[in-house]
């Protein structure tokens, strides 16, 4: 038994007593990177769907309640070349997109007739009523004017030569553009019936006359 003791120790000596193997060095990895966040993706558009486009909106067009100018016009017909400043108010009456109607009152502001060097008095008043078609900032006009015109002619020695006086009646075409100011130009077809007079002559006559106009406004 002692003999059994014995020969233990010294197996467990000689064990303590050997070296220890030394232990090898590996190259230690280092820990692979996170995978990144992948993109969120947007889902597909429908199938035949239609490009979106940005939108477009015209401008408005300016109101048009009311309209005040001053200008010039000139003319001529029967016996008779004439010429005035003149100025205008308007009224809109229906206002429409398509459509506008508005009334008008005219009239002479300073004017004159003339024929060679001789010259005379001219002034006419009336009342009217147009139809307008606008874009944003031009507009076309069309319509009917009536009143009262009259005509004199006086020669060098301001002795009377000729006078016509009467009822005024015809169409008005034209357009004008701009905006807050605008300038404006028509054609005016008139016919006049009323009494004529001169040093030999008095009775009732019917002339056509042709004028045109220029006016700069301001629109309301």
């Amino acid at each position: 038994m002692m003999r059994a003791l014995l020969l233990v120790g010294v197996l467990a000596t000689t064990a303590l007593a050997q070296p220890s193997a030394p232990q090898s060095r590996g190259i230690t990895a280092e820990p692979a990177p996170a995978p990144s966040t992948p993109p969120t993706a947007y889902p597909p558009p429908p199938p035949n769907a239609a490009p979106v486009y940005p939108s477009y909106e015209e401008p408005a067009r300016r109101s048009d309640q009311a309209f005040i100018a001053l200008g010039v016009l000139i003319g001529a017909g029967g016996d008779w070349i004439y010429g005035a400043y003149a100025g205008e108010l308007g009224a809109t009456l229906l206002p429409d997109p398509t459509l506008t109607i508005r009334a008008r009152a005219f009239g002479t502001l300073y004017a004159g007739t003339m024929e060679s060097d001789w010259n005379g008095d001219f002034w006419r008043y009336g009342l009217g009523a147009e139809g307008r078609m606008c874009s944003t900032h031009t507009c076309v006009f069309g319509g009917v004017d009536a009143g009262y015109q009259r005509l004199t002619l006086y020669d060098g020695s301001h002795d009377f030569v000729r006078s016509d006086t009467g009822l005024l009646v015809g169409p008005r075409i034209g357009f004008d553009f701009g905006g807050a100011i605008r300038a404006r130009f028509a054609l005016e077809l008139f016919e006049q019936v009323g009494r004529h007079r001169s040093m030999t002559v008095d009775d009732i006559r019917r002339f056509e006359t042709v004028t045109l106009s220029f006016a700069l406004g301001y629109q309301l």
